[in-house]
């Protein structure tokens, strides 16, 4: 009962005085908001981060084409080195102890075409294996097997923006798409997986067999790119070497004293340095945002230690009345809480808010884990008490007397 009466007459006190109390809860509602918009940010582009780690594949090295250097004489050249190979790719998967599967492919856009619907989109020849090494799934149909694959067979597989602009709702398996003027049977359809570290669109494509695309689409004797898949992610440094050094052996470099003809990155790498890229600025730009929940801590402060001073006669005459001064104290407490709580809470209205009209104005990805939303909560609570303390305790520490003398 004595709670209760305690926050009734806290509340009563608050509400005898709106424009302060506004003012002071305002310092930590900003503060809460500015904490959660920011660190909602950070986490969105954490979790675009591994999206993309988890699409592109796990402990995948990429091996292409590399650089040509201009040769005197010529005046026209490829750009890129076409010596990798499909037998590259088997010769990667069974002489490197550290490779699971290497998956050779082809890469190139073409225009699509589907009763009298076309679209541009990228033709990706591949290997059976390509399911399983690029942590593909599919929404329909199924994957083109090795047999297929092996006998140049004519069946794709589209990504799921190419069957929305092929077909729409219909669909599409067991329908006919056109690369170019080859005829292709679709399959199936892959989920969604968004754009790839390497800036493909893994969605506006169709894949097909490698051999069906190098024979009948492209007409070339060359790939242009190797999925190589490391057994763990601490064997990515150790599957590259065994991977150059090989590639190198094959192509005769060493011999010749030649340079690299191809180029092995790490895609997943890369991201990983994005991720701890995002965290670092989610760290500092939440470190300046609190500082926000720091002012407004001072401005409970500032109003909590003035209205102690207003309030010395009321103050008096409740210790005249038989009020202890633990009564006195937990009153000024329960209202520094209060306007804590109501802050904390107003604040994660706000930063709620703020952060869905943010993802869904901008091209930014955000989050809120609710584990920070409760944090908030705690956070504040904690500033009002901790800046609500010295107020509370020199008001309980009046003495009645005087208090009433000098009201």
């Amino acid at each position: 009962m004595k709670l209760l009466r305690t926050v009734r007459v806290s509340a009563k006190a608050l509400l005898a005085h709106r424009i302060r109390t506004v003012l002071a809860v305002a310092g930590i509602t900003l503060g809460v908001a500015a904490v959660l918009v920011m660190v909602a940010i950070g986490e969105g582009a954490e979790r675009e981060v591994i999206r993309g780690i988890e699409s592109f594949g796990t402990n995948l090295l990429v091996v292409t084409p590399g650089k040509l250097q201009p040769t005197l004489g010529r005046a026209r050249q490829a750009d890129r080195a076409t010596t990798l190979t499909a037998a590259d790719a088997e010769a990667i998967e069974t002489e490197c102890p550290s490779v699971v599967a290497a998956v050779p492919a082809y890469l190139q856009s073409a225009s699509l075409e589907a009763g009298n619907v076309s679209a541009s989109a990228n033709v990706l020849g591949a290997t059976a294996d390509y399911l399983t090494v690029r942590n593909v799934a599919l929404t329909r149909g199924r994957f083109f097997d090795q047999d297929e694959s092996r006998a140049a067979l004519r069946v794709g597989v589209l990504g799921a923006a190419t069957s929305a602009s092929l077909f729409g709702a219909t669909d599409p398996i067991g329908r006919i798409v056109r690369v170019g003027s080859v005829p292709f049977v679709v399959i199936g359809v892959l989920e969604e997986k968004g754009v790839s570290p390497d800036g493909a669109d893994q969605d506006r494509q169709i894949v097909v067999p490698l051999r069906a695309a190098l024979r009948r689409v492209f007409q070339k004797d060359h790939i242009g790119l190797i999925y190589v898949q490391a057994r763990s992610g601490d064997q990515m440094e150790r599957t590259a070497a065994e991977v150059g050094g090989l590639l190198r052996e094959r192509h005769d470099l060493d011999r010749r004293g030649r340079a690299d003809d191809f180029v092995i990155r790490s895609f997943v790498e890369a991201r990983r340095t994005e991720m701890e890229a995002a965290r670092s600025f989610t760290r500092m730009i939440s470190g300046v945002a609190g500082v926000s929940l720091l002012v407004g801590g001072v401005g409970i402060l500032s109003i909590m230690l003035l209205t102690v001073r207003e309030r010395t006669s009321e103050i008096g005459l409740r210790m005249a009345t038989g009020a202890r001064r633990r009564d006195i104290l937990a009153q000024f407490l329960v209202e520094a809480l209060a306007l804590g709580l109501t802050g904390g809470l107003s604040g994660v209205g706000l930063g709620l808010g703020g952060a869905i009209a943010l993802g869904r104005l901008t091209e930014w990805a955000t989050a809120v884990p609710v584990g920070l939303v409760l944090l908030s909560l705690a956070g504040s609570l904690s500033v009002g008490l901790f800046f609500g303390a010295y107020p509370a305790r020199r008001a309980s520490l009046l003495d009645p007397i005087e208090a009433l003398r000098n009201a």
